[in-house]
C-alpha cells in the first residue's frame, strides 16, 4: 500500500512493498560484518539495531490505524520494538561468538550476523 487508511502517503522505505529493497543495505552490512568481522560486537549490535529499527518503522506505518484511532497504540508498537531488540541482539551476539568457538559450528559462522 502506498497510503495509510487515514489517507497520508507512506514513505517508500516504510511501505510494505518497499521493505525488501530498502532493507537490503542493512542486510548487506550485517552479512559483510559476519564475513569480515565475525567477532566485532559493535558491528553485530549496530546491524541488529538498524534492522529492528527499520522493521519497527514499517510496522508503525502499516499498522492499520485509521482516522478514528484504531490499530495498535504507540505503547504496543514501542513494547514490540524493545522486545525485538532485547531478543535479536543477544541471539546475534551469542550465535556469532558460539559459532567462532565451536569447531562443529565454525563452518556456519558466516551465517550468524
Amino acid at each position: 500500500a502506498t497510503a495509510a487508511p487515514a489517507g497520508e502517503l507512506l514513505p517508500m522505505p516504510l511501505r510494505g512493498c518497499g521493505w525488501a529493497l530498502c532493507n537490503t543495505p542493512t542486510i548487506a552490512f550485517m552479512v559483510s560484518s559476519a564475513l569480515h568481522h565475525p567477532t566485532c560486537t559493535r558491528r553485530i549490535v549496530f546491524g541488529q539495531w538498524l534492522n529492528q529499527t527499520h522493521l519497527a518503522g514499517v510496522t508503525w506505518c502499516n499498522r492499520g490505524a485509521s482516522a478514528e484511532g484504531d490499530g495498535p497504540s504507540t505503547a504496543v508498537v514501542a513494547a514490540s520494538y524493545i522486545g525485538a531488540l532485547v531478543t535479536a541482539i543477544p541471539i546475534a551476539v551469542g550465535g556469532g561468538k558460539l559459532s567462532q568457538r565451536s569447531p562443529l559450528l565454525k563452518p556456519f559462522a558466516r551465517f550468524a550476523p
